[in-house]
């Protein structure tokens, strides 16, 4: 990574784990909120608006001004074309298994940004990071793959109709291999789920020396109390999926 980022390429796809990861890699501030180009929220998965802000593109260092539409092949195709062994794609998944594989919904026709780069990562060997909370797990992404018919497929769908593919071939960074890489301590997943606010909580148990112990209690109580993403969808009477759970 921080080759990439003084002589490579950086691509951070939309979403709501990877907002926060382009705020760390570029010290900026971000409108969160609207990263995600499709989230899961009020009980169904939407699409966000037109005006989301998009994939952002890091080229040594400097974040490239322009606004790519990565849904786009031939947009999309002038920054990847060139991406080589060195250099990084950043995108969050939707699901993650013990095995270390990743799912992810596709909802685009095309399907996304990721249907458009994979091909290309794979083939160059680069760098394809996948941060993902551990409140993701599921017990298999290659059977769960194998469930999923496709967009239009499905007889009712609380929201849009999602594709679905299942990758190995990228390195999922979850709250264990963070916490490691940021301190030094080894965590182990006892337990996922809370009311009120921690429905998405995971509980850790950690083990280090009195210093790494020290250095992740002050990092984990620095950013307990963060404020939650708001679920910015498109209005129904927007959307050119019309999905069974319409609001009126």
């Amino acid at each position: 990574m921080q080759g990439a980022l003084t002589k490579g390429k950086i691509l951070i796809a939309n979403g709501t784990t990877t907002g926060y990861v382009a705020e760390e890699i570029l010290n900026i501030e971000l409108e969160k909120w609207r990263f995600p180009s499709g989230l899961v929220t009020l009980g169904r998965q939407c699409a966000t608006p037109d005006d989301k802000i998009r994939s952002l593109l890091i080229d040594k260092g400097q974040m490239l001004k322009q606004d790519v539409d990565f849904t786009d092949y031939e947009e999309s195709q002038k920054f990847i074309k060139d991406f080589g062994s060195n250099d990084v794609y950043i995108k969050g998944a939707n699901a993650i298994d013990a095995a270390g594989n990743a799912g992810f919904l596709l909802a685009h026709p095309t399907g996304g940004s990721l249907g458009l780069v994979f091909s290309t990562l794979v083939a160059q060997g680069s760098h394809f990071i996948i941060p993902v909370g551990l409140e993701k797990m599921i017990k298999s992404v290659t059977e769960a793959s194998r469930s999923a018919p496709g967009i239009h497929k499905f007889k009712y769908s609380f929201g849009r109709g999602c594709g679905y593919m299942a990758v190995s071939q990228g390195t999922v960074i979850t709250e264990i291999e963070a916490l490691k890489l940021l301190t030094g301590v080894v965590a182990t997943h006892l337990a996922s789920g809370g009311v009120g606010g921690s429905e998405g909580a995971v509980t850790l148990s950690l083990y280090g020396d009195d210093n790494q112990i020290d250095l992740t209690y002050d990092l984990l109580k620095s950013i307990k109390g963060e404020k939650a993403l708001k679920g910015w969808k498109k209005k129904c009477s927007q959307c050119d999926f019309k999905c069974t759970y319409q609001e009126v």
